[in-house]
């Protein structure tokens, strides 16, 4: 079997949301110490504002944030599909050592996903494959218009069936110069990481109200967030591009 070209860029963003924590404002520079000696995130620089803290490894690629109502991670041209999970789980499991972080009433777990898939493919290879087997529009459909489709993407909004968790997407075919406005650090992303053109796919992960939970269910549907998003982006990618 011929081996198939694929280059995937990606950024990855945790975020926990919580109902404000107002010891957060008094204990600023306790947390801040307490995050910039993880050594296994080598966090160099950071700021620090009235209701957020922010912080970043040397290589840029690592980011977290903690304020007075949402904590977080954000991974930056991610090496791999598994990084983001390995790199997320390690960090919460060190951040809920801090007294009060594994006591937080938690109102939205997310994760948010975005993807460029590059198998060397023209644009219109890609549009033709998006609209013809995702969307399925057919010559009839398209008569409508009676117009020629120069660009084509589509929005989704999903509940899972147990009702416990949704998801919004967004994909499409996308051309070299629109894809900065989605991977925006320069110094990350040069201009000539970006292939001409390539199939963009997006997931926003989310569950609700989940409250007050021990670290090993917090854990469990972090890992299940993400392990789902990546399940679907890998379905997804294989099935509009093969």
């Amino acid at each position: 079997m011929k081996k198939i070209y694929e280059k995937i860029i990606n950024k990855h963003i945790l975020e926990i949301r919580h109902k404000p924590y107002m010891k957060f404002l008094d204990i600023k520079g306790e947390i801040s110490n307490f995050i910039i000696k993880l050594r296994r995130f080598n966090f160099t620089y950071w700021h620090i504002s009235d209701n957020r803290l922010d912080f970043m490894d040397t290589s840029g690629k690592i980011k977290t944030f903690v304020s007075l109502t949402n904590f977080g991670i954000v991974i930056e041209n991610a090496p791999s599909l598994n990084y983001f999970k390995d790199q997320s789980t390690l960090f919460l499991n060190n951040l809920l050592e801090f007294p009060g972080f594994s006591d937080r009433d938690i109102t939205r777990l997310g994760t948010r996903s975005f993807f460029l898939v590059d198998r060397k493919q023209t644009f219109n290879d890609i549009k033709r494959k998006y609209q013809d087997k995702f969307l399925d529009l057919n010559p009839k459909s398209m008569e409508i218009f009676n117009a020629n489709l120069v660009d084509i993407g589509a929005p989704f909004y999903f509940e899972e069936n147990d009702k416990k968790s949704s998801f919004n997407t967004r994909s499409g075919p996308m051309k070299k110069d629109q894809m900065n406005s989605f991977f925006i650090d320069s110094k990350l992303y040069p201009n000539n990481i970006f292939p001409e053109s390539a199939l963009y796919f997006d997931i926003d992960y989310f569950t609700k109200d989940i409250g007050k939970k021990n670290d090993e269910d917090l854990f469990n549907i972090v890992k299940n967030n993400i392990d789902r998003s990546i399940d679907i982006f890998i379905k997804f990618k294989d099935y509009v591009l093969e």
